[in-house]
């Protein structure tokens, strides 16, 4: 049974089968700072705007991001500009250019284009001449977005996600269980283990001549439980880990709890079913569970063709 609280509260409260409850906070790590996301959030209000507002029937549009300002960017005056230069526009004439230099894709996106500034940041506009048979199609304006690198998930994000949230719901009356969905496609079980259970590391017993006689593999004390000052969030029993999870490949993404091993755990708070890591000693025991395919009874092969479309 899940239960929504206030916004003072983690996400959700749970009944488990045994009628225990515990409290589930849901974050998705994207590897994305606060400044990227700030950013996505203000772009994507322009891009929405621009989408909406813009009348080009017979152009689709390119923008390139040249500078990036502080405060966001005015969109009716964005608009506003760029409607006015998308209306001085001759089709046939753009066509005729952008056809001889398709073999130069520098100077072909720089036909007819407009620089627009607005509260520091400063966008180009390039036009792209649409087919004859699409000039009635209704249709979003904007045609290639900035093109960005990819952002990668670290132990160090996945350990700072665990730690931000332990510290934003204080003292709870019931333990808190922190539900990671890490969404990058680079993401694996070792960037769990290493952000949970610490860095994997190699101690080295020397010799009375200073040679190496003996390693021991162990971990770091860099973990979300345990650092150089001790150990930390002990209302904490575990950490859900998903990986790439999005609702079409529910059957496939992996799941994981990953047990705080700093504490006496009560058996009663474990969600039934999920597999789980359990440290012991020098090293980590994998109990196996069902998949989530199996837990939400999905067929082998799920989604199959067409059913993507109606998640």
């Amino acid at each position: 049974m899940l239960g929504e609280l206030g916004p003072s509260r983690p996400d959700f409260l749970v009944t488990l089968p045994n009628g225990t409850e515990v409290y589930v906070e849901a974050v998705v790590a994207n590897g994305k700072s606060d400044e990227k996301r700030r950013r996505d959030a203000i772009l994507g209000v322009l891009y929405d705007y621009i989408n909406d507002n813009l009348i080009s029937p017979k152009f689709f549009w390119r923008i390139e991001i040249v500078e990036v300002g502080n405060q966001p960017p005015r969109s009716k005056a964005v608009v506003s500009a760029l409607q006015r230069h998308a209306d001085t526009l001759d089709w046939a004439e753009l066509s005729t250019h952008w056809n001889a230099s398709i073999q130069d894709e520098s100077g072909q996106w720089r036909l007819q284009a407009l620089a627009i500034e607005s509260n520091g940041w400063v966008f180009r506009f390039s036009p792209i001449p649409k087919k004859p048979a699409a000039f009635s199609k209704e249709g979003r304006p904007l045609g290639i977005l900035p093109m960005e690198a990819g952002w990668s998930i670290t132990k160090n994000q996945l350990r700072a996600q665990i730690s931000k949230k332990r510290k934003q719901h204080g003292t709870l009356d019931r333990p808190l269980v922190l539900a990671i969905n890490a969404i990058q496609g680079d993401v694996d079980d070792e960037d769990f283990i290493g952000a949970v259970y610490g860095s994997e590391v190699v101690y080295v017993q020397c010799g009375s001549d200073g040679r190496p006689i003996q390693g021991k593999l162990s971990r770091a004390r860099d973990g979300a439980w345990l650092d150089n000052k001790g150990t930390k969030h002990e209302h904490m029993p575990y950490v859900v880990g998903f990986q790439q999870l999005c609702p079409t490949n529910v059957a496939l993404a992996k799941v994981c709890l990953y047990i705080n091993p700093h504490i006496t755990l009560d058996e009663n708070l474990l969600m039934p079913k999920l597999p789980r890591l359990m440290p012991a000693q020098t090293c980590l025991n994998q109990i196996p569970g069902s998949s989530l395919a199996e837990i939400f009874g999905l067929p082998e092969g799920w989604p199959r063709e067409g059913e993507a479309n109606e998640v």
